[in-house]
């Protein structure tokens, strides 16, 4: 099952009756991901040099690139994401102790 070309595809996990649908990648517009412009850059320009490329396995190596920089930036935006979390629960719970006073 093929919801958006290239997007998402069915699996269906061992031992259950249930599907999930697994994203292939987000959306590699440059705008989105600032730390792995050159590694998209050099995908596309892998995908353009030829259609066929992509389906041969000649541009593996751009996209096992790609997918550890986008797994870096992950991991990178999940640990901001973390400290902001925490300041804002930090200030929630010095807010409600003056409340309480």
């Amino acid at each position: 099952l093929f919801i958006i070309p290239h997007v998402c595809v069915q699996r269906r996990s061992e031992g259950t009756r249930h599907t999930q649908l697994v994203a292939m990648h987000p959306d590699l517009s440059p705008h989105m991901h600032e730390m792995c412009k050159e590694a998209i850059a050099r995908l596309v320009q892998c995908h353009d040099e030829s259609r066929v490329n992509k389906f041969t396995g000649k541009c593996n190596e751009a996209r096992r690139l790609l997918d550890e920089c986008l797994t870096e930036e992950y991991l990178v935006r999940r640990a901001e994401n973390h400290r902001e979390a925490m300041a804002r629960r930090e200030e929630v719970k010095r807010k409600m102790a003056d409340f309480d006073k």
